[in-house]
Order: structure tokens, then sequence, then C-alpha cells
């Protein structure tokens, strides 16, 4: 049977020194400490899966369907990225928040320039997400 550890609050994290794992220290209710130690590749998976996690959260703890965590963002940067294996020219596109908080996509330039256009153009109230199905490649 796993155990489970009930956490009140996510204290500290620590790298070995390798950076190959990522030890998340926790402390409970009544202050006792535990941790969970995971392989830098499970903590790329949490990270992918976290947002879809608090997206369902808050809409089910909200029971409303549109509700959605946004972050303010304060600053971004553009670097011209790699050109791939399919000869199309990548961007390093990156956001970032008031305080620590960034994220860096790799974005094609035909999907950037889509999105500079639409950002241009339109702004979508509420609605779907544009997915540019002309930009297959």
């Amino acid at each position: 049977m796993a155990t489970t550890i009930v956490a009140s609050a996510l204290t500290t994290f620590a790298l070995s020194p390798d950076g190959s794992r990522v030890r998340f220290n926790v402390r409970d209710d009544e202050g006792e400490v535990s941790a969970l130690d995971l392989p830098a590749g499970c903590v790329n998976q949490l990270l992918m899966t976290l947002p879809r996690i608090i997206k369902e959260s808050l809409r089910q703890s909200c029971g409303d369907q549109s509700m959605r965590l946004a972050y303010p963002m304060e600053a971004f940067q553009l670097e011209r990225g790699d050109v791939g294996d399919d000869g199309v020219q990548h961007y390093l596109l990156t956001l970032q928040t008031e305080g620590s908080f960034e994220v860096t996509f790799s974005i094609k330039d035909k999907l950037l320039a889509f999105v500079a256009q639409t950002i241009g153009n339109q702004v979508v109230e509420r609605g779907e997400p544009v997915h540019p199905a002309a930009l297959n490649s």
C-alpha cells in the first residue's frame, strides 16, 4: 500500500549535486517534515501536468468551467533559436511574471508570425484557443 503524506506546505527544495534529482521538502499541520525525492525527468512531467490540475481544481471548486489561473505578465524575451531538422527557424519566447516565475516556449517562425498577426487583429473574449490549422508544419 502506498504511503500518503498530507502536506500543508511546500517548504524548500534541493537538487542533487549532478542535477539529476530534486527533493521537495514538505511540512504537515503538526510541523512534521517529509520529503519527496524525484528524478529530474519526473519534475518535468509534473510541470507539464500542473497547469491542467490547477485549472480542473479551480473549475471544480468554483463550479465555473470558465475559471483558470492567470499570472500577470511583467516581461518577455524573444530570442532566435536553432533551425530545426526540417529547415524551419525556431524562436525562444520567454514569458515572465513579477518575481521569479518564467516559462520558455520554442515556437516556429510561421506560428510566431501568426501569433503576432492575431494579437494585432483580434482579441478573443474568453473563447476557445486559436489553432492555426494552416500551420501544420
